[in-house]
């Protein structure tokens, strides 16, 4: 395979993972892994955030399976849950039989894996049982892999507070924003399909709250259905929405724009120019979305930016 990783365990973040049974001959347990997810830290790792791996092969050399300990009766609290009153600990062959037996026939989806104590591991599991805790040994682990599926999930998911800047007819005021982004949108077909936001925010003025949606990977349709349903005379300020703020001609972050209050620009053209021109100083012009500065001014037809901001915006005036 492509990428093997020896005794590298906690390179690797087992929540929520998905373990099936391949083989077990002479003490080598082999199994297969769905939704693991490998840390950006990891030399196997090319990539700038953990990733989740296709399918990944575990093996454990010489695994010894010390004993399970399973919930064996529940009591129902007030609140209508329920809580474990009884555990059993199994040992020996029969606590092999029930390890192997819940991976071959259902497979086990995995809450955490870590170090018991010394070179004792322990999995906290479910399978057709609801909970279990295996605990076991090993002389060598290898993890290996072909390809990367996608950013873990937990990457995929951010949340953002802002204060921004509002014009009104009564002056400036503040408002706080909280941006939700939820990339397996795009990784997903049927998410896409469904037309679910990848981008939701909300923002909080004069004690109403006011959404935006949109499935644009850099959320500026979002901010331009916000401005939308923003009350009439209330308009969003900051460098997205200002006419200086211009993208990036070769690739752009989500939540970043280019001032150029000292620039005439009038084309993409003139945007590449200015990249080539200041290619190791480029960062300095870098602001985030919702940065205002006193050369603010609001897009207009009148002046080329190159920004989609103003033509989202002419665009939520066209949907009912």
């Amino acid at each position: 395979m492509k990428y093997t990783s020896v005794n590298k365990l906690f390179d690797f973040i087992f929540h929520d993972s998905e373990l099936d049974f391949e083989s077990f001959e002479n003490k080598e347990l082999v199994i297969s892994a769905r939704h693991l997810n490998v840390s950006k830290n990891a030399p196997q790792n090319p990539e700038d955030e953990d990733m989740e791996i296709e399918k990944a092969l575990i093996t454990f050399r010489n695994f010894c399976l010390k004993s399970i300990k399973r919930v064996a009766e529940y009591e129902k609290r007030e609140d209508g849950g329920v809580v474990a009153s009884k555990h059993e600990i199994i040992e020996g062959e029969k606590a092999i039989e029930m390890f192997l037996s819940e991976l071959k026939e259902n497979g086990l989806t995995v809450y955490s894996l870590d170090v018991f104590e010394d070179n004792l591991y322990y999995l906290d599991a479910f399978g057709e049982d609801p909970f279990f805790t295996s605990f076991f040994t090993f002389d060598e682990v290898s993890v290996q892999w072909d390809n990367f599926l996608k950013p873990a999930w937990y990457e995929l998911h951010k949340v953002f507070k802002e204060t921004v800047i509002l014009e009104t007819k009564q002056g400036e005021k503040r408002a706080e924003l909280s941006l939700n982004y939820n990339g397996e949108v795009s990784c997903s077909e049927v998410l896409r399909k469904q037309n679910y936001p990848a981008v939701s925010i909300t923002l909080e003025f004069e004690s109403q709250l006011y959404r935006g949606k949109g499935n644009d990977y850099l959320w500026i349709d979002a901010f331009a259905h916000l401005q939308k349903n923003l009350p009439e005379g209330v308009r969003l300020k900051g460098c997205l929405v200002c006419r200086h703020g211009n993208l990036c001609p070769f690739g752009n972050e989500p939540g970043r724009v280019y001032c150029t209050k000292d620039c005439e620009i009038n084309s993409k053209e003139d945007m590449i120019n200015l990249f080539s021109e200041e290619e190791e100083k480029i960062l300095n012009r870098l602001r985030k979305y919702t940065h205002i500065c006193e050369a603010f001014c609001h897009q207009s037809e009148d002046f080329y930016t190159y920004n989609d901001y103003l033509f989202q915006l002419n665009k939520q005036a066209t949907v009912q």
